[in-house]
């Protein structure tokens, strides 16, 4: 008489490695791109590995933030200004609001004055 193993039910899981999923994350692949390159489902992916594409995406986030500062430090004057406009709270100053047609002829009038009178 032979014994029939029992079943372990479900499928067999899947041979995923989280570095490659961490990798993936690192270069901002959405869970579907990764689930598509590693061939399985992306509730595969979302369940089994939720703490490494965090990790992934933050390591990525990180990078991409030094290679900003780098560029701004070097004298990148567009990365300089944008950096400070999303760390520092710094903004383009304007004079007049853009819908008050009277304060803008005002200043396209002084603008014209001055024009003039450096060309005299």
């Amino acid at each position: 008489m032979t014994r029939k193993k029992k079943s372990q039910g479900g499928r067999p899981k899947v041979a995923i490695d989280p570095t490659i999923v961490e990798q993936l994350a690192g270069i901002n692949c959405t869970v579907d791109e990764i689930a598509s390159v590693l061939g399985c489902h992306k509730r595969t992916i979302e369940r089994r590995f939720a703490a490494v594409i965090k990790k992934g995406r933050d390591r990525g986030t990180m990078s991409l933030k030094r290679a900003q500062h780098t560029l701004a430090m070097k004298g990148n004057a567009t990365m300089q200004i944008w950096l400070g406009k999303q760390y520092l709270g710094q903004r383009d100053q304007r004079d007049a609001p853009a819908g008050d047609p009277q304060l803008l002829a005002r200043g396209v009038r002084e603008m014209v004055g001055a024009l003039f009178a450096v060309q005299q």
